[in-house]
């Protein structure tokens, strides 16, 4: 097996996050694969004290619905985990589910800006339903989202305000992304003196190296992929990301559904219940709708 040019995150990082203070900027670029997700929860979340406070804010619903389903079992919570008599996850109940063991709130970009809305034209500006000043680490995973979903998500401009421009003073920041040269800049200019405190900026770097993907290309037609996975004997499975539904249900009709599942947003399914659970899918294929997060 060739061993590629990465780097853990817990590697790079060592204990160097004990010495990070309030206002501090750090900047972690990954690569998929090397265990960001692992160093917040066995590392970050550890690290918290009693009266110490984390804010995770995700760009996908299902992740948001991943890390909650994982903490609440890391802290012996498994049982606030709704589900219907057969065991079936009741996402819905779930959702609801936003602060977990008293001190870490998962939250996403579209939440944040939501509050802050809702807090402008409903509550007058009295009620802050996105006080910031409350948390101690606020970690803003795949943060290049507010950036390249700003084109045609004005929502984004206004997360990109609260966390990036006007961020918060009383936390350690921590922006998290695979292509973190797309929105570095952006948060470096936006580090601001504090009195009696100049913030510091720690920037880590995993390495990147995709070479051990096997690449190729596929013209503009779904019949080509359906005979693809079709004419597959061996047991890998495939994993289709689509722009329309349509994709989706055309792809799901060819292959049949014992073989083939989709999954939309909003959807119920026991291969999605598979995903955030076990976080894999059980059937050859699994057709997704880009819009799932």
């Amino acid at each position: 097996m060739k061993k590629l040019k990465l780097q853990w995150i817990s590697e790079i990082i060592g204990n160097e996050y004990e010495k990070w203070e309030k206002g501090d900027i750090v900047l972690l670029e990954a690569q998929t694969g090397t265990g960001k997700t692992l160093f917040i929860e066995d590392k970050l979340i550890p690290h918290l004290k009693v009266h110490e406070k984390l804010l995770l804010i995700c760009n996908r619903t299902n992740l948001k619905r991943q890390l909650k389903i994982y903490l609440l079992n890391r802290f012996g919570q498994e049982k606030l985990i709704p589900r219907d008599k057969n065991g079936n996850l009741l996402v819905e109940g779930l959702d609801k589910i936003t602060t977990i063991n008293g001190n870490i709130t998962i939250k996403s970009y579209q939440a944040i800006s939501d509050d802050i809305l809702d807090q402008q034209y409903f509550a007058g500006g009295y009620l802050n339903k996105c006080d910031l000043s409350v948390y101690d680490y606020i970690v803003c995973d795949e943060v290049h989202f507010l950036l390249a979903d700003g084109g045609f998500n004005n929502k984004c401009r206004i997360a990109h305000e609260e966390l990036v421009i006007n961020y918060s003073i009383h936390a350690i920041n921590i922006f998290i992304s695979a292509t973190m040269e797309n929105v570095s800049d952006s948060i470096k200019s936006h580090i601001k003196k504090l009195d009696g405190y100049e913030p510091k900026l720690f920037e880590y770097n995993t390495g990147i190296d995709y070479s051990y993907l096997d690449i190729k290309y596929f013209n503009n037609n779904l019949d080509i992929i359906i005979n693809k996975i079709k004419n597959d004997i061996t047991d890998e499975k495939w994993l289709i990301f689509v722009s329309n539904k349509k994709d989706a249900i055309k792809i799901e009709s060819s292959l049949g559904t014992k073989i083939c599942s989709k999954i939309f947003s909003g959807s119920k399914s026991i291969e999605l219940d598979s995903i955030l659970n076990h976080c894999k899918f059980e059937k050859k294929s699994s057709c997704h709708n880009k819009g799932l997060g």
